[in-house]
């Protein structure tokens, strides 16, 4: 049985680039969240399912930060089923990244890497993309209903960054 996605291309990088200073204050707090090394996942349709449900539990709960405010964490915002803080789309998707490697042994954390982008509308945006073995890289975010969307498909986004490995960041070619 093949898997439910359209087909997708690899997202080509340029130089490295600095990351989001909010992703340094993130990984100092939590090391765990670097993986070593960049590797695709051998998708299986259990995958898609479980990030398609997290991803809609996340829109969920989708809040985003007060103004003047970027707060990066993994970790829902909630004290006794209160929501404490926003949680939008750098939360969203470090969510997603860090429930998928606890969930599945096959799941490995360097296949799904925050990546930055412009939106239609001039704001800023991260989202997950998600490399996937021998079909190239889809993206999972707060601002469209779709998930596992080929990245080049999202019309009117300018790709800025992505993760790479370690604490890497490299710009996207996009030209």
């Amino acid at each position: 049985m093949g898997l439910d996605l359209p087909p997708s291309s690899a997202m080509p990088l340029r130089s490295d680039v600095d990351p989001p200073s909010r992703w340094s204050d993130f990984v100092t707090r939590k090391p765990r969240a670097i993986a070593d090394i960049a590797e695709p996942v051998a998708l299986r349709q259990t995958h898609i399912d479980e990030v398609r449900r997290l991803a809609i539990d996340g829109r969920r709960a989708y809040s985003p930060d007060p103004p003047g405010e970027d707060h990066w964490d993994d970790e829902p915002p909630y004290v006794d089923g209160i929501q404490t803080a926003g949680f939008d789309c750098e939360n969203l998707a470090l969510w997603i990244r860090r429930v998928m490697a606890e969930r599945f042994d096959d799941w490995p954390l360097g296949c799904a890497r925050p990546t930055i982008c412009r939106l239609p509308d001039e704001r800023w945006h991260c989202v997950l993309t998600i490399e996937a073995e021998g079909l190239g890289d889809y993206v999972v975010g707060s601002q469209h209903e779709e998930d596992f969307v080929p990245w080049r498909e999202l019309e009117g986004y300018f790709w800025r960054s992505r993760l790479v490995a370690g604490n890497v960041w490299r710009e996207i070619a996009t030209e």
